[in-house]
């Protein structure tokens, strides 16, 4: 069997690692992230389970592994909070230091509130490939009910993650003990699977389902009816685009097991682990601290009202009456002059953050010198120079970095991501020739995976309130005169070909298997036996295809001129 199980174009891709509990799952990606990590390639592991601090340690335990900064659980290198999603995801985006985001002591609420923030800014600020693995994916992508008020924006962050995050960049290893408990959102985004030993029912449905929607089911029934007998180790590798289906045994790792049972009572002085320069980094976060202080919104706040105080004084000794309107401009100067240096100085202090923690984390390497955590301020609420409503003001050294990050423009302080999202996909979606697309299309082109989400449907009713966007009920969508000017489309309209890459790589699975024949075959039709074929399908009939179909007609993609063929539609193509 394969000493490389997982192909490196498989890597390239997004993959889903499912197996019950010992089936080996984390050990076998374990060997995979060593593999990469000896290539020199970008790698994050968000772990829930606080069992991968192992890959500081060699296999013995006697000398140390890979040195991969540990932020959070019981071996952190720096503290992990609830407050530090955005401002981790910018340090990691940008850094090439491989990175352990330990949740494995955070409350439900905590780990819920960081993932969302995290994934949420992963997708806008990574640079360059980047292996992501999300250990235990389904509590971050759950398909059921969480008992948490934030579960429902980071269900959708962490699908719009593996939506969206191949085109920026990231490679994603889902791991689960849960299939069935994924979100399908997610699952059936990944164009590689790896399963291990399945056991219930309703998780081996799970595969099926995935089958159905992405490879042959004839195929299929060999690997659903062995997933019981499989041993630790054993998987079934199945990457239909890249013509892979093999069944392999991974191999060992070379770095220390941290995640078996310990076999004695805890004595000993424990593994030894790569040296991390945690000093360098607490005190480059320090420094920089002390430069985000005097940025900080109460003391901007003071300067404008200063420059408004001076504005209102008559120059020099004069007696003489000021004149209203006069009065009201000097104070309209002032209060913009200092608005725009305070927020140009506040933004400069927290770029300089930025590079500092990303200049730490490239440092992180040489030095073993150990201390205790940082300790973490607990947020406050403030109030930005803005006029901004109340927001958490993370003040601890890691999170200041987060104040740069308001919306500019018409009223955008008064609009959440999310409802700026929706305007800029309208905006670009005008840009591009269709400028009252459908609410499918919309919803499609800002990331949700239909127009009934939660999400989606609450920024549409916020938008249409504002009067930033009209529509008919259950009509065309059209951005307003005020809505045009609050968009940020892209700052050159798309290619063709850049629009294409897109949507594929938003759509994912079965429905990008189809529609690439089509937009190679533009502007000829092709005749739906024969796009089976193109795509991979044994037969039309297939459930998979036809949900794939409907839904890519839904969105406007494709037509059927006539009940045997089908074509790619013009919008693809930004033809009228």
């Amino acid at each position: 069997m394969s000493h490389q199980p997982i192909p490196d174009k498989a890597l390239a891709q997004h993959i889903a690692v499912l197996g019950k509990t010992g089936s080996g799952k984390s050990y076998a990606i374990r060997g995979v992230v060593e593999r990469l990590l000896d290539d020199s390639a970008r790698a994050c592991v968000i772990d829930p389970t606080g069992t991968w601090w192992g890959l500081k340690s060699s296999a013995t335990g006697k000398s140390g592994g890979y040195p991969v900064v540990i932020f959070g659980g019981t071996h952190a290198d720096l503290p992990l909070g609830a407050a530090h999603g955005e401002a981790l995801a910018e340090a990691i985006g940008t850094s090439s230091t491989p990175a352990i985001l330990d949740t494995s002591q955070m409350k439900v609420g905590e780990r819920t509130r960081f993932f969302a923030d995290f994934a949420d800014a992963l997708v806008r600020k990574n640079k360059g490939p980047l292996h992501l693995v999300i250990d235990e994916a389904h509590l971050f992508a759950p398909q059921g009910k969480v008992n948490d008020p934030q579960s429902g924006a980071m269900l959708h962050a962490a699908n719009n993650l593996v939506s969206l995050g191949r085109s920026r960049g990231l490679r994603i290893i889902l791991i689960t003990q849960r299939p069935a408990k994924l979100h399908k959102d997610s699952l059936t985004q990944v164009e590689t699977l790896v399963a291990m030993r399945l056991i219930a029912p309703q998780d081996r449905k799970a595969v099926e389902e995935w089958i159905k929607d992405n490879a042959d089911q004839d195929k299929g029934r060999e690997i659903i009816s062995s997933l019981a007998t499989l041993k630790t180790g054993q998987a079934w590798i199945w990457a239909p685009e890249l013509g892979v289906l093999e069944r392999v045994q991974f191999p060992r790792i070379r770095t220390f097991d941290s995640s078996r049972a310990p076999d004695d009572d805890g004595a000993g002085e424990g593994p030894v682990l790569a040296p991390i320069d945690r000093e360098a980094i607490a005190a480059r976060l320090k420094a920089v601290a002390v430069e985000a202080d005097a940025n900080d919104p109460k003391k901007l706040r003071a300067r404008i009202a200063e420059l408004e105080r001076q504005a209102r004084k008559p120059a020099g000794n004069e007696t003489a009456q000021v004149d209203r309107n006069s009065l009201i401009e000097a104070e309209q100067r002032g209060y913009e002059r200092g608005r725009a240096e305070g927020t140009q100085d506040a933004q400069r202090a927290a770029w300089q953050h930025l590079t500092g923690i990303k200049s730490a984390l490239h440092q992180a390497v040489d030095s073993a010198v150990m201390q205790p955590p940082i300790p973490v301020k607990t947020p406050v609420t403030t109030r930005v120079a803005t006029g901004a409503k109340p927001q958490p003001a993370r003040k601890n050294d890691i999170t200041k970095s987060l104040e740069r990050h308001s919306y500019a423009g018409n009223g955008a302080r008064d609009r959440t991501p999310v409802q700026q999202r929706v305007l800029d996909a309208l905006a670009e979606l005008e840009q591009m020739g269709t400028a009252r697309p459908s609410r499918e299309l919309l919803a499609f082109m800002a990331g949700y995976s239909h127009l009934n989400s939660k999400g989606f449907a609450n920024a549409m009713g916020a938008l249409r309130s504002a009067e930033l966007i009209d529509y008919p009920t259950g009509g065309e969508v059209a951005l307003t005169r005020d809505g045009r000017a609050a968009a940020a489309p892209p700052e050159r309209p798309r290619t063709a070909e850049e629009l294409q890459e897109r949507v594929i790589e938003m759509l994912g699975g079965a429905s990008s298997r189809i529609l690439k024949p089509l937009i190679a075959a533009y502007p000829d039709r092709l005749e739906r036996e024969q796009l089976v074929q193109l795509s991979g399908y044994g037969h039309a009939n297939s459930k998979g295809f036809a949900n794939a179909m409907g839904r890519l007609r839904t969105l406007g993609f494709i037509d059927y001129p006539d009940r045997g063929s089908v074509i790619a539609r013009p919008v693809l193509f930004l033809e009228p």
